[in-house]
């Protein structure tokens, strides 16, 4: 046993004695209040029939995210809001919760419930409604979501699928929750690294808009897991499970086709499910790596016209029909930049309905892509090192 798989074990023994001391403190708590109400009676697993208990067996080994914490969803009947918020025995106990002013992170009293089969019963059931936290403690994940869910969305879906495709990846999508969107699920043979899981997201992305330019992928919202690394004292971004009964009653929470048809029996369609390998993964990273200079990443771009004529009139206006498309979202990313109004409504678990993710400064019309002055030391310069002869 190496040092890192030592210390791995450390930290998990680490979490787990904190965890039976946070149950065992609450626990005493009670025995010296019994005023404290006991939690409602549930199910028990024994009590589940053989076919309920192979469906939720399948369920849970395909969608592993943490199981000593999971999230619930809640609604407001007073402000009409609604969220998650992670499971905890001792939620609203008035001597005990003091939400919203004591964070669930912060509070000393909190006992989070585990992901257990009888969880994910109520979930299927419509008795709750259940997110689960994918990136482990380990900073490994067993799946990847990709999360589309503003204008457009079939479209850029489509053009999604299409790279998985060339790829020869195995996907699935779920049609969301409200139904406005969509959660392209990619499962994986065994944990990886979330990094590794997030830049094969950020290739496929990368090289559907490539394909894309015009169009873009504004229906992209974010990937689960959305960090690479475990936030201190956080647990990182949660999804939805598929396959809640109320909003499945709707058509919604479903795997659908590629031409979004539902499929009629999603157990069958689960148990089909292809898992992709870790070295699979590998290899498409290391084919795509971002390291490579743009000097080879253009030689490989063929047709490209001898030169080119510039105008620079209140800006920059670059002509679009004789530059493949693939150079034309190149040039489009140099005056391209993130949005820190979407990041920070993200990091606080607000909506981003309407935020743009990225703040684009070009402009597209018929025959050109038009720029800013600002940026014609960076457009001048990637155009010569892409082999161009420039007049302007």
């Amino acid at each position: 046993m190496d040092i890192r798989e030592q210390l791995n074990q450390a930290l998990k023994e680490i979490a787990r004695l904190k965890e039976e001391n946070k149950q065992l403190r609450s626990s005493l708590y009670k025995a010296q209040n019994p005023h404290v109400k006991n939690s409602r009676p549930t199910k028990l697993v024994t009590e589940f029939t053989p076919k309920e208990k192979a469906a939720i067996s399948l369920f849970m080994n395909l969608f592993r995210g943490r199981s000593d914490v999971f999230a619930q969803r809640w609604e407001s009947n007073k402000t009409g809001k609604s969220g998650y918020s992670p499971a905890c025995g001792n939620e609203w106990d008035k001597d005990l919760c003091r939400k919203p002013k004591i964070k669930c992170q912060e509070c000393v009293h909190r006992l989070f419930l585990r992901l257990t089969p009888q969880v994910i019963y109520e979930h299927l059931r419509g008795i709750r409604t259940v997110g689960i936290y994918p990136l482990l403690e380990d900073n490994t994940c067993y799946f990847l979501a990709v999360d589309f869910d503003k204008k457009q969305w079939q479209e850029d879906v489509r053009a999604f699928i299409g790279t998985c495709n060339e790829l020869g990846l195995p996907y699935h999508i779920e049609r969301s929750r409200s139904g406005k969107g969509a959660h392209i699920w990619f499962f994986f043979e065994e944990a990886i690294s979330a990094s590794l899981a997030r830049k094969l997201g950020a290739i496929l992305l990368s090289k559907t808009s490539e394909k894309r330019f015009e169009i873009g992928m504004d229906s992209f919202d974010r990937m689960f897991p959305n960090q690479d690394t475990l936030p201190k004292g956080g647990f990182g971004n949660l999804i939805a499970l598929p396959l809640q009964k109320r909003a499945k009653l709707r058509g919604n929470s479903v795997f659908v086709n590629d031409s979004f048809e539902e499929y009629e029996d999603q157990w069958q369609y689960l148990s089909s499910i292809k898992r992709i390998s870790k070295n699979n993964i590998l290899q498409i990273v290391s084919n795509n790596s971002e390291e490579k200079s743009m000097d080879k990443v253009n030689v490989e771009i063929t047709n490209l016209p001898e030169e080119i004529t510039i105008e620079l009139n209140q800006g920059i206006v670059i002509p679009k029909d004789l530059l493949p498309s693939r150079v034309l979202k190149e040039l489009q990313k140099l005056a391209t930049f993130g949005n820190p109004e979407f990041f920070k409504a993200q990091a606080k678990r607000f909506s981003t309905h309407r935020i743009p993710r990225v703040i684009d400064c070009t402009k597209i019309e018929d025959n050109s892509l038009l720029f800013q002055e600002d940026y014609w030391k960076k457009l001048r310069k990637y155009l010569q090192n892409t082999i161009f002869h420039l007049k302007y």
